[in-house]
């Protein structure tokens, strides 16, 4: 009995999260949180594509929160995955970085802050930093395993990113209502909040747009957001073929695949500049 009162509280918090996301979305937010289109991202070949010589990543999932307040499924397989493809396809960039793995009940709000500063502080301007997220969200916010008693704001986030001295800086997160990191509580805010995730050096990538959520499947045991994310690493984003994986072959990959699935209900956003300039993966093709 207990267990059903405490599922259906979390029903109405999300509930008023999507109807308070959906006020915001009118309210103002004409950009629905993207600043890059197709036209604006090239597949050439003709500039060098150097992967960092060191990866920073602290890569967060949680599908048990405290209390079994309304589990997820797949959310820690997303980010296993997601950490063993980086060990994998980079781990010589991997092993002379520094990289945390927090799942579940490790994944507090404490936790997720303390690897922030720890590892991102130890990178300089030659390296790479990720943040990786698969987890529930709320408007302005990541939900780490006790987000009961305080939740993970995008402006921390947002914070540690803008501080960072690293070469290329990642932030991806499969979660509801993740697109809302480029959202601000009031007009005036808004331009700050933006322009702080334009700079050249930094890649956001959302599993959906301000307001709506982020969908996980039994047919593909994981987020759908997160496999296609996966996959387009693996190499099928690769839309040129030269062996790399851009940041912005990722999205626009991303992007259509998820919107796919999803019918339109989940529709992948990005912020940065020169999401072509920022490459992410390097593919080991079989001779």
């Amino acid at each position: 009995m207990q267990t059903k009162v405490v599922r259906l509280i979390f029903f109405f918090f999300l509930c008023f999260s999507w109807l308070f996301a959906i006020g915001q979305h009118k309210s103002g937010d004409s950009t629905d949180g993207e600043f890059i289109k197709q036209k604006d991202i090239s597949t050439e070949k003709n500039f060098a594509k150097v992967i960092a010589p060191r990866i920073f990543a602290v890569v967060v999932g949680i599908a048990d929160y405290e209390g079994s307040l309304a589990d997820l499924n797949f959310s820690d397989d997303d980010a296993r995955l997601f950490y063993n493809h980086l060990r994998q396809a980079l781990p010589n960039e991997m092993a002379a970085g520094k990289s945390v793995l927090l799942l579940n009940q490790n994944a507090t709000r404490t936790n997720i802050i303390n690897a922030l500063q720890k590892v991102f502080s130890q990178s300089t301007e030659n390296d790479f930093i990720i943040f990786y997220f698969s987890g529930h969200g709320s408007p302005g916010n990541f939900c780490p395993t006790d987000y009961t008693r305080q939740q993970l704001s995008h402006e921390i986030v947002k914070n540690y990113f803008k501080n960072a001295k690293a070469r290329y800086r990642v932030c991806i997160a499969d979660a509801c209502f993740s697109g809302s990191i480029g959202s601000a509580s009031n007009s005036n805010q808004i331009e700050a909040s933006t322009s702080q995730l334009q700079d050249a050096r930094l890649a956001v990538i959302m599993s959906s747009k301000p307001y709506q959520t982020s969908a996980e499947t039994a047919a593909l045991r994981q987020g759908v957001f997160s496999y296609y994310l996966i996959k387009g690493l693996k190499g099928a984003a690769d839309m040129n073929h030269d062996s790399y994986i851009t940041m912005g072959e990722l999205l626009l990959y991303t992007k259509k695949e998820v919107s796919i699935k999803s019918g339109g209900s989940q529709i992948p956003v990005v912020y940065g500049r020169n999401l072509d300039r920022i490459p992410l993966a390097r593919i080991k093709r079989q001779l």
